[in-house]
């Protein structure tokens, strides 16, 4: 691979109101001390009208200057973007609710090459200009402690390895389809969904066929036991392992959590998971992932040390335009 170096800042955030769905992600154990609180949930309303009108506004704005040096390119890349997503979410009304949310990013200069095709003369920025509806989704919270969501929408499940939204870049990853969540069972949540459309983070959009399954068991609190299960029958991901076809599956556990000790935690956080061939995918996807890690924490402050490791089936390479490792996990596999 070409090396490249490469510089992020955020100049200006602004995140106006507490319910911004970027960060809305069922199920998501990402650190083991609280990062940014979730929106409560909104009182139910008498009457679709007042559902509306009871319902609350969600605005981000990111503007952000990235620059990229790489190896073999003629010029650096200099990328100032602006990503404004604003939606509005709806009160629950016997047990359904509506959110939707659009997406602007803007680019003030083109100095970048912002699509996955290979430019002679800058290196690639990922913020493409879009506008577009980023989610759109109803809600239905009847049952007793479960919630459908159906729609296009973000999600992020754990540290995001496998299944995320890929926030990072302004155009973020989104998935069409239905996920279920359910906690009928004490400290159990039980995670279904089945995805048929992603928009990935260049704004192009692929068919897929992703089924993802995960059960979390948080035995005490802030300390939790996962186990999941991701099938995705998707040829065309986009990845660059150099395969036909790269539909794979991931099995996994993960455990996360934060122990008390006087006035202060003990973090924690270990993780197995193998990736191999799912549905007619290339047999040669064959990696392991692994994660360990461990820190101390108090109040809203941690300091902490973690080793993570993606595998590849053996260090193998596949001739493409040029050698690259075959590894799968290096990007995620829900990932197009």
């Amino acid at each position: 691979m070409r090396h490249a170096s490469r510089c992020a800042a955020a100049l200006a955030a602004a995140l106006i109101s507490s319910g911004v769905i970027a960060e809305d992600k069922p199920g998501a154990q990402v650190a083991a001390l609280p990062g940014a609180s979730q929106p409560a949930q909104l009182p139910a309303a008498a009457d679709p009208v007042a559902a509306i009108a009871n319902g609350r506004l969600l605005l981000s704005l990111r503007a952000r200057v990235e620059s990229v040096a790489q190896e073999g390119k003629a010029e650096n890349a200099l990328a100032f973007t602006n990503r404004t997503l604003l939606g509005w979410q709806t009160a629950p009304w016997n047990g359904f609710s509506v959110t939707g949310q659009l997406i602007d990013v803007a680019n003030f200069n083109g100095t970048f090459n912002e699509g996955p095709a290979a430019s002679a003369r800058y290196p690639t920025v990922a913020d493409p200009d879009n506008t577009d509806i980023n989610q759109i989704y109803l809600d239905y919270t009847g049952l007793p402690d479960t919630r459908i969501r159906f729609g296009k929408q973000s999600v992020k499940l754990d540290n995001v390895r496998f299944v995320g939204n890929v926030e990072f870049r302004q155009v973020m990853q989104v998935f069409s389809g239905v996920m279920l969540e359910n906690r009928s069972l004490p400290g159990v949540e039980l995670n279904y969904a089945h995805f048929d459309r992603i928009k990935n983070i260049f704004a192009q959009q692929h068919q897929t066929d992703i089924d993802l399954v995960r059960i979390a068991w948080t035995w005490q609190p802030e300390n939790v036991l996962v186990g999941f299960a991701y099938f995705q029958d998707q040829p065309n991901t986009g990845q660059a392992t150099g395969f036909a076809n790269n539909s794979n599956r991931v099995v996994g556990m993960r455990a996360n959590g934060a122990w008390p000790l006087g006035g202060v935690k003990a973090l924690y956080t270990a993780e197995l998971a193998r990736q191999d061939s799912y549905a007619g995918g290339d047999r040669r996807i064959d990696a392991n992932y692994s994660r360990i890690g461990g820190g101390m924490g108090a109040g809203k402050g941690f300091v902490r040390l973690d080793y993570e490791r993606l595998g590849s089936n053996g260090g193998g390479t596949v001739s493409r335009r040029r050698s690259e490792r075959t590894t799968c996990s290096k990007a995620g596999p829900i990932c197009s």
